[in-house]
């Protein structure tokens, strides 16, 4: 009965979680396109009850990166982390989740520090398929029009029926100037994040992608945080910025290997 009340409230929550995406869309990746987990071989699906619910980022082989928004006031007894599988059906690797730890600073409402670490129950072994993902530098910053990548598990262009496959879609990103604009007088931008958008065409990213990664020349620099309207031009989506976060990300891991 208490494991049933969880899933009930799961599914409570995501109905009503970040009430500004458009409601009518189911799909993650909008407009992207087909790959495979080879070319992103870091990237993981975080799912609770066995169900997908956002993507992650291997960054040790016990560590994995995602963003706060998708395990607050979830029980890790719930959560398991999967890679190396590009289809959403595919049984790939699964670790049970030992620890979560969101940053101390996170807000919800205004999307603050939006990040979290996922400590597995034991580590990955690497493969083709299962990499760990470089970061990009401490402080490290980059100008608007820099192209970059975002990939998650996907739907259709038009969000009607949810598909298992992995897509990616080219991005560029966007001053915070510009970002901060577009989202006013909705959410801040902070210098702490980045907005990055398709440069022509519908695309973004949903449901789904939180906790995803952005990639800029192979490294990643931002988790996908928030957005407003799947796949709207208008609201390019918004992550997290590694950069802002090295030193953070470093702390968190050097006490667990204190522990």
């Amino acid at each position: 009965m208490y494991r049933l009340l969880i899933f009930c409230a799961f599914l409570v929550w995501s109905s009503s979680a970040r009430v500004l995406i458009d409601s009518h869309s189911n799909g993650r990746i909008i407009g992207g396109i087909d790959t495979s987990i080879d070319k992103f071989p870091f990237l993981v699906s975080l799912k609770f009850f066995d169900v997908h619910r956002c993507g992650g980022s291997i960054y040790t082989f016990n560590v994995v990166l995602i963003a706060a928004n998708c395990v607050l006031g979830l029980s890790k007894d719930y959560l398991t982390i999967t890679a190396g599988i590009t289809n959403l059906n595919e049984q790939g690797i699964e670790r049970e989740v030992k620890d979560v730890i969101i940053h101390e600073e996170y807000s919800a409402w205004l999307n603050a520090n939006d990040i979290a670490l996922i400590i597995l129950k034991k580590s990955f072994v690497y493969t083709k398929t299962i990499q760990a993902i470089i970061l990009a530098s401490d402080g490290e910053e980059i100008p608007a029009g820099t192209r970059g990548s975002i990939a998650g598990w996907s739907s259709p262009d038009n969000g009607e029926e949810v598909q298992a496959d992995l897509r990616y879609k080219d991005v560029y990103t966007f001053s915070k100037k510009e970002c901060a604009e577009r989202y006013n007088p909705y959410y801040d931008i902070t210098d702490d994040m980045i907005c990055a958008g398709p440069a022509v065409g519908k695309g973004g990213v949903c449901y789904g992608d939180f906790g995803g990664p952005l990639i800029i020349g192979g490294r990643l620099f931002g988790i996908t945080s928030f957005s407003i309207n799947c796949g709207d031009r208008l609201y390019p989506p918004v992550f997290l910025k590694i950069s802002k976060f090295r030193s953070w990300i470093s702390e968190q891991v050097e006490k667990l290997e204190l522990q």
